[in-house]
């Protein structure tokens, strides 16, 4: 095997890089390149937390292009104000109802 196949195998040193191609290239079969992020989902446990977080970690997310699903396990009774953000950024929620929290022992 060549160098560059063993390195992405991660059998071989990982101080080489592998090749950076620019994002204008004309090389057509990079994986990066057919990568279609509204084929994807980030899934998350985000409950208890106020609008301004949801609106950075949504926003983050549509901001880098991102067009994929997102569902978050939230607290009922969210705000409107939440709840209308949500709508608008077609965001799903999935209220978890009361839950408990503990640190299990190991």
């Amino acid at each position: 095997m060549k160098d560059e196949e063993i390195w992405w195998e991660g059998k071989s040193n990982p101080s080489k890089s592998p090749e950076v191609v620019p994002r204008d290239s004309k090389k057509t079969n990079d994986a990066s390149s057919a990568w279609d992020s509204s084929r994807s989902a980030v899934l998350g446990l985000a409950s208890g937390y106020n609008f301004n977080i949801y609106e950075q970690f949504v926003g983050s997310l549509r901001a880098t292009g991102y067009s994929g699903h997102i569902i978050l396990g939230v607290k009922t009774n969210l705000p409107n104000e939440t709840v209308q953000y949500f709508k608008e950024q077609n965001v799903r929620r999935i209220e978890i109802g009361k839950y408990t929290y503990y640190t299990p022992f190991f």
